[in-house]
């Protein structure tokens, strides 16, 4: 939650459910002893999981666009502009 202060929420929270994700399979699945797979079951879930931490990996590397920043900032002015004709 604090990481909003820092960032974008459109990083941010992306990254906190993609992380609470992990977190969740990997308690669950040792709590409830399900981590007794064949070998092709194996596989495929650890290429599952390196795509989820692959996609924490490119959301947390990526640029916040510069156009919404100039969207908001155009829409502020607007909404004042409008406030002094009323």
């Amino acid at each position: 939650v604090i990481s909003v202060y820092y960032r974008k929420a459109l990083q941010s929270v992306p990254l906190f459910l993609g992380s609470g994700a992990i977190m969740q399979l990997s308690l669950s699945g040792v709590f409830f002893d399900e981590f007794d797979f064949t070998p092709a079951q194996a596989a495929v879930f650890v290429v599952g999981v390196a795509v989820v931490l692959g996609g924490l990996v490119v959301t947390s590397q990526a640029a916040p666009s510069r156009s919404g920043e100039v969207a908001c900032a155009e829409g502020e002015d607007g909404l004042a502009a409008a406030e002094e004709v009323m």
